[in-house]
């Protein structure tokens, strides 16, 4: 693993490590968009991709019916950052995985049932550590 994919992993290994939910938004480049929400795990694993010899960091349920395959070589930077709904009625705290041309690769915000002060305070560790924008 190079630097910075061990720095892309890194911090989804603290995404995992919290055990909180967050809402997984991947929009395709021809029109599909996948939502769920999930913990970043429990499996969470790296493997060789088959097709392009590149490190994958796989995220999925125990029985592997829902799978997330980040290419870590693939994520130059996220933005971590808290903004109010539209409504103005919650804090969304938003993390946007980008390519080194901003494309994005997902969107992950905590979830609404981790509104709670511990995970307010997980959320402002990685505003300090990755915010509002770093580069692996």
């Amino acid at each position: 693993m190079t630097e910075s994919e061990q720095g892309v992993y890194n911090f989804f290994e603290k995404l995992h490590k919290s055990a909180y939910k967050f809402r997984i938004i991947v929009v395709g480049n021809t029109g599909g968009i996948l939502e769920t929400t999930s913990i970043m795990g429990p499996v969470f694993k790296t493997n060789t991709s088959p097709k392009s010899g590149k490190t994958l960091l796989t995220m999925a349920s125990d029985d592997q019916t829902f799978e997330f395959h980040v290419t870590l070589a693939q994520v130059a930077k996220v933005a971590v950052v808290e903004r109010k709904s539209p409504d103005g009625a919650k804090t969304l705290r938003v993390m946007r995985v980008l390519t080194a041309k901003d494309e994005s690769v997902c969107s992950l915000i905590l979830g609404e049932e981790e509104s709670n002060d511990e995970a307010a305070a997980f959320f402002q560790e990685l505003m300090d550590e990755y915010g509002p924008i770093h580069e692996f």
